[in-house]
């Protein structure tokens, strides 16, 4: 039984040294492109004090998704109502977020946050910062391709 092991040991051995030799493959490296946004989402309702809101949508290709608070309206002061945007991927009942920012609605001309997703399913989330004294109306829009 020996003797087998070591002539099947010796003949792979021997075998490793034939043959062709090979090199190793190019790599090939790409870049991708993000695809623009093509359509907008709108997410709106009411925040309660204290609460927390989420929207679910679907990026169909990889590319630049756009989160911008449209509106924020209601009894709280405006100069320092400002509430928390999110971006995320839906988990349960709620939002796993991957990124947050606070958003003023005095500065609703241009995006929040501005994030290069691949395809699939993410969610925007809105939450009270803590500077809301009432119930407030949002309203986001989710640009994404």
């Amino acid at each position: 039984m020996k003797v087998l092991v070591a002539a099947a040991l010796l003949l792979s051995l021997s075998g490793a040294g034939c043959g062709s030799s090979s090199t190793s493959p190019s790599t090939v490296t790409t870049t991708q492109t993000p695809a623009a946004p093509t359509q907008t989402e709108t997410f709106s309702g009411t925040l309660a004090v204290g609460a927390t809101r989420f929207y679910s949508f679907s990026v169909a290709q990889y590319g630049t998704v756009n989160l911008t608070l449209t509106a924020l309206t209601g009894d709280t002061d405006p100069t320092t109502a400002s509430v928390t945007l999110g971006l995320g991927r839906p988990a349960g009942t709620g939002c796993s977020l991957g990124l947050s920012v606070t958003a003023f609605p005095t500065t609703i001309e241009t995006p929040h946050t501005t994030n290069v997703l691949d395809a699939g399913v993410y969610c925007a989330q809105v939450t009270d910062s803590g500077a809301l004294t009432a119930p407030a109306t949002f309203s986001v829009a989710i640009a994404h391709p």
